[in-house]
Formats: C-alpha cells, structure tokens, sequence
C-alpha cells in the first residue's frame, strides 16, 4: 500500500501566522463593512452642523464623506495590481504609511492656507 494514500484527507495545518481561514476573513470583513456603514450613517445628519461652524459648502461636505470610499476602491485595485504582480506584501506597508504622511500634510498645508487667509 502507498503511505501517502494512507493519510487522512483534509487541509493542511495552517503555519504560524498564517493569514485566518476564510471564514473568519469574511466574517470580519462583513463586521468592518456594517461598522463603516454605521460611522458613514452618522456622520451624515452632522453635515448641517458642522457646514456653518467650519464655513465648508455642501459640495465639499459631500466630498468630505465620499473621499474615503473612494479610496478605499482605489486601494483595492491598487492592491490587486500590486499582489498579482508580485507575491510579497514588502511594498504595501511602506506604501500606505508615504499616502498616510502625504494626505496628513496635505491636510495641514490646506489648513495652514486656511488660517492665513
């Protein structure tokens, strides 16, 4: 008799620090999206509110809550480019924390420019 044939059939045991089995991934990613959806539902009916204090128009309001969706479909593409492509994740996180400092200072420069006006 083969001894491989032998064995029991079934997935492998997942090494350590291996990514969750997809069941948990989806689980979480199901409970971040209903989470997201919550925080985008309440900041909302803010917009009125915050319009007059800040002096912002309700286009840039609606752009305000618009923009991190939008990214966040452009990071998935991104993503998908960049994993297909190569099989490591090494470029992904100093990726993100340059976009991170790169939208931090764009959001202190447009301040800045705001104050001294």
């Amino acid at each position: 008799m083969n001894p491989r044939a032998a064995r029991a059939v079934g997935p492998a045991p997942a090494p350590a620090g291996a990514l969750p089995p997809a069941p948990a991934a989806t689980a979480a990613a199901c409970a971040a999206f209903v989470l997201i959806g919550a925080l985008q539902a309440l900041c909302g009916p803010a917009i009125p509110a915050l319009r007059p204090a800040h002096g912002i128009a309700p286009a840039t309001a609606g752009l305000a809550l618009s923009a991190p969706f939008t990214g966040a479909i452009a990071g998935v593409v991104l993503y998908h480019r960049l994993k297909s492509r190569d099989r490591t994740r090494a470029p992904l996180l100093p990726g993100s924390l340059l976009l991170t400092a790169l939208a931090a200072a764009a959001g202190y420069l447009v301040r800045r420019a705001r104050t001294e006006r």
